[in-house]
């Protein structure tokens, strides 16, 4: 089925291209490779999770290259990544990207691995460059604002990460499902905000300020920190004499996510309900708070070995490859990587009209991710139930637990005491 879709859109774009009949344009990954270029954080306050996203793509390229390569207007081509670190700034990814695409001439551009401001930043070359592009990470509504708004500029523009919103929804719905439920209380109908003075900390955390405001929530403390920042006393204590009912963190740096909760514990705040977003997800953060996040719910899970068969057999797979355990960002980089070849392979072309039409298969592409499937108006992957999966888990005695939605829960929410 999803070769019968994606040859009738191959056929489509061929015909808006005037290329039937060629297989492609006459210029298309010359030589016998296709490049991919990515660029991303390998340096910084990032680092961790951009190395982790580019193994994740070089697992998917060696891989695909040991079965024999991407066959391109009927040539068999290996596939090779170019890989530029931003140290997550915004010129410094907008110089990479202008370098990959005009000095390596690559086939297709990973232009953000992790950050949003850079991945909204690096974006605009869509308008000054004909090539099929991607940010991985980056979930800022700001990036599917713009697909929208402008449908021509960026018609080869492709964002692998769910929305901010997918946040407001999922952290805000839990936390409002556990009041009605009578599990967690909230007499004030208030709560307190915080996290990284980035793109990515405030547009996640004002799509849950939107929903918990129009169920009568109100905002009594709010406060952002210098990305990285580690002394949070000042945070703490505008939180501790707002009396606030929940706390809402959100932070891309463990090291300020670890000095958040023990600050937090440290001031008599450990016992509030709190939701954080992402930092609980690394390996570390478990290794570095010990007992101190008993209690703490977190988004997104979306690794669970335990009862996911398919997130247990690709941390296998890493396990084989680099002897590395398991975290989202490998899973991320090598099945955003697997999309895109596959793309390539089932459309056999690399022009980016051609690619396009193939990466919006209506199939979509069955992943260790999930299903990733792009709205064909934002050009944004779908999440939730029978796609990517953005799952809220609750510490419990030093382990996470799937706790929301209901459907896949693996534990009931545990009060913290």
């Amino acid at each position: 089925m999803r070769k019968k879709v994606l040859a009738l859109l191959v056929a489509a774009a061929l015909m808006m291209t005037g290329l039937i009949g060629c297989g492609g344009s006459s210029d298309e990954a010359k030589g016998d490779t296709i490049k991919i270029g990515v660029s991303g954080p390998t340096t910084g306050n990032s680092a961790e999770s951009g190395v982790n996203v580019n193994t994740g793509i070089k697992m998917a390229i060696d891989e695909v290259n040991e079965a024999g390569g991407i066959t391109i207007d009927g040539v068999k081509k290996k596939v090779e990544a170019v890989y530029y670190d931003t140290g997550s700034n915004a010129q410094t990814g907008l110089s990479n990207c202008e370098k990959l695409i005009t000095s390596d001439k690559v086939d297709f551009l990973f232009c953000e691995s992790f950050n949003s401001a850079v991945g909204i930043a690096t974006m605009e070359l869509a308008k000054k460059y004909d090539i099929a592009m991607a940010t991985l990470e980056p979930v800022s509504s700001a990036i599917t604002e713009k697909i929208v708004n402008d449908p021509e500029s960026y018609k080869h523009f492709f964002k692998f990460g769910w929305d901010s919103s997918a946040y407001g929804e999922v952290c805000a719905s839990t936390i409002l499902d556990l009041i009605d439920q009578g599990k967690l209380e909230a007499p004030h109908k208030t709560i307190a905000i915080c996290g990284d003075e980035t793109d990515y900390g405030r547009s996640n955390l004002a799509a849950v300020v939107e929903k918990m405001q129009a169920a009568g929530y109100k905002v009594v403390s709010e406060n952002y920190w210098e990305f990285g920042a580690t002394d949070l006393y000042s945070v703490i204590s505008d939180i501790k004499s707002s009396g606030t009912d929940v706390i809402f963190s959100c932070s891309t740096t463990v090291a300020t996510g670890v000095a958040l909760i023990k600050q937090l514990d440290e001031n008599g705040l450990g016992t509030v309900p709190h939701m954080a977003i992402y930092y609980p997800m690394q390996p570390e953060f478990k290794s570095q708070i010990g007992s101190a996040a008993d209690g703490l719910m977190w988004a997104p899970m979306l690794i669970d070995i335990e009862h996911n068969p398919k997130a247990k057999e690709f941390a296998q797979k890493l396990k084989d490859y680099n002897g590395e355990d398991v975290t989202f960002d490998y899973i991320d980089g090598y099945s955003d990587m697997m999309v895109v070849l596959e793309a390539m392979e089932a459309c056999g072309s690399v022009d980016p009209e051609i690619l396009a039409a193939a990466l919006l298969s209506e199939d979509g592409f069955d992943e260790y991710k999930g299903l990733i499937k792009f709205n064909p108006d934002s050009h944004t992957i779908y999440y939730g139930e029978g796609y990517v999966a953005v799952n809220v888990a609750q510490i419990q005695d030093g382990e996470s637990y799937v706790i929301y939605p209901a459907s896949a829960s693996i534990s009931e929410y545990q009060p913290t005491e």
